[in-house]
């Protein structure tokens, strides 16, 4: 088990496990995209712990939630908007769906890693493998995978 801090720490070791294997293999990304890939590896290294109420991503993700379903809320009152209700809507949502959860339970599974970094993948398929790869450290930290 470990803190944030060791998620991060765990998630830039993989990465560079990663990120050499790719290299070996004749994979090339600029500076610009290796940090962009770093960043979205020690964002999802840290995702699983939504579930937990004390946890930092949980609180920043509470905040932008609380303050994106405020803001909407507001705005809709101000002008009729239907997309900003969806919007005001769905963060709602998010919120007590984040604030229902259990610890350790289907975020800190493989298929929910998958789940979680397959958006990423139609995009662009390095930022699904660094956000599945920074996912896939929090899950061996915790010890979810052996």
């Amino acid at each position: 088990m470990g803190g944030y801090k060791n998620h991060i720490i765990a998630s830039l070791l993989l990465v560079v496990l990663v990120s050499w294997v790719l290299m070996k293999i004749g994979f090339t990304a600029d500076f610009r995209d290796l940090v962009f890939c770093v960043i979205l590896s020690v964002t999802y290294s840290l995702l699983p712990d939504l579930d937990i109420p004390t946890s930092r991503i949980r609180r920043l993700t509470s905040r932008l939630l609380l303050t994106s379903s405020l803001s909407c809320l507001i705005l809709v009152i101000q002008k009729t908007n239907i997309t900003l209700l969806l919007i005001c809507l769905a963060s709602t949502l998010l919120l007590y769906f984040f604030w229902s959860l259990r610890h350790r339970g289907f975020l800190h599974t493989l298929h929910w890693a998958f789940i979680m970094s397959l958006p990423l993948g139609f995009f662009n398929l390095t930022w699904f493998l660094f956000a599945f790869t920074g996912y896939f450290s929090h899950l061996l930290v915790d010890r979810q995978i052996i």
